[in-house]
């Protein structure tokens, strides 16, 4: 898999990023660009919609409250 990235992270094996914008790019740079970055809005829309509909997401994690569930469970294992 690969990971669809802004420019501010590095160009690696896994990571995509987009061509730096330059006045004189060619138009398959700047398509890719364009697609790149519509992917990456769509991505983001979906995790955005995902944590609005799990309440989870919506408040700090309780570890405290999770290691004594995790505890819990075992014990009742």
């Amino acid at each position: 898999g690969h990971i669809i990235a802004d420019a501010g992270y590095p160009l690696l094996k896994h990571v995509i990023v987009p061509y730096d914008i330059d006045l004189n790019m060619p138009s398959d740079e700047k398509r890719y660009n364009y697609i790149h970055s519509t992917t990456r809005i769509i991505v983001e829309h979906g995790i955005g919609k995902y944590k609005g509909r799990s309440r989870i997401f919506k408040r700090p994690l309780d570890m405290k409250g999770t290691v004594h569930f995790a505890n819990g469970v075992s014990l009742n294992a």
